[in-house]
C-alpha cells in the first residue's frame, strides 16, 4: 500500500500511524507575480525558507527560481516598497 499527502485522513492523520500531519492546501509548478512578492517579504521578514515552501506549496526549486531573480524579477523591489510604505 502506497500512503501519499491524498491519503491523509479526514482528521488529517497519517491513516497508518495516527500522526497529526500538516497537508498542502495548495500546489502551485509556477508562480505569479503576486506569489513572488509574497515569497519575498517571507523571505525578508526572516521566514525559514522550509516554511516558505510550505506555505507556497512548491518544491524548492521553484522558491529558488524566485529568490535568485530568475522568475519575476522585480518581485524583490516590489516587496521592498510593500515593506516600507
Amino acid at each position: 500500500m502506497t500512503i501519499s499527502y491524498r491519503s491523509i485522513g479526514p482528521d488529517g492523520r497519517h491513516p497508518m500511524t495516527g500522526v497529526l500531519l500538516n497537508p498542502y492546501a495548495i500546489r502551485r509548478k509556477s508562480f505569479t507575480f503576486d506569489d513572488a512578492v509574497t515569497i519575498w517579504i517571507m523571505r525578508l521578514q526572516c521566514e525559514d525558507y522550509v516554511v516558505i515552501q510550505h506555505f507556497m506549496g512548491a518544491c524548492s526549486y521553484r522558491i529558488a527560481e524566485v529568490l535568485s531573480g530568475e522568475v519575476h524579477p522585480d518581485a524583490k523591489n516590489e516587496a521592498i516598497r510593500r515593506l516600507t510604505c
